[in-house]
């Protein structure tokens, strides 16, 4: 019973340590960099945001057509 478990848990680590030599393998890029690639994105992109600047009611197929009364 043990042997089985302790198997589980060598399988276990080991995927582990497979996923973190995966990770540090992936090259990244400082925020210094990111950062303003991101702000200039988003600036340039704010106009033609519906979350930003709001969907207009014409074109908004959720929007309410009118009340709901209870009788």
């Amino acid at each position: 019973m043990s042997s089985a478990k302790s198997e589980e848990q060598k399988d276990a680590l080991k995927q582990s340590v497979k996923n973190l030599q995966y990770q540090a393998r992936i090259e990244r890029t400082p925020c210094s960099i990111t950062i303003p690639d991101l702000v200039k994105y988003v600036q340039d992109n704010e106009l033609s945001d519906p979350f930003i600047g709001g969907i207009d009611n014409k074109q908004n197929p959720w929007v309410e057509k009118g009340k709901c009364l209870v009788l």
